[in-house]
């Protein structure tokens, strides 16, 4: 059996790696450092042409000037996507992930590609 304090350290070793999991990924992925902090508005109700709404969540960095933006239309969910999002816009990027139409909380009916036309 495992002592205790064998366990303890490993807890605290995984819980340590887990806080600093956004440092390590753009460590090894060899992104720059954060540069801003990151406010998010979620479950932002986008109207569409005829009248479907869009749930929607707005990544802001948190700074002067204006920023480029990154736009995600994803049928997976806007939700699983938040942790690699933040570090865009740590980076100075607003993002906009957006569930498509007939997906988790977006009104209308899920048709793959039938309205994903440019």
């Amino acid at each position: 059996m495992i002592p205790i304090i064998l366990l303890a350290i490993l807890v605290l070793i995984v819980v340590v790696l887990y806080l600093c999991r956004g440092f390590i990924i753009a460590r090894l992925l060899g992104l720059p450092p954060p540069r801003y902090k990151v406010k998010i508005e979620k479950n932002i109700k986008v109207p569409m042409p005829d009248g479907v709404e869009l749930m929607t969540d707005h990544y802001i960095p948190q700074g002067e000037g204006s920023f480029p933006t990154i736009l995600i239309r994803t049928p997976y969910g806007k939700n699983g996507t938040s942790f690699f999002i933040s570090r865009f816009t740590e980076r100075g990027y607003h993002v906009i992930a957006q569930d498509v139409r007939g997906r988790f909380n977006s009104g209308g009916e899920f048709s793959p590609e039938l309205y994903e036309e440019a």
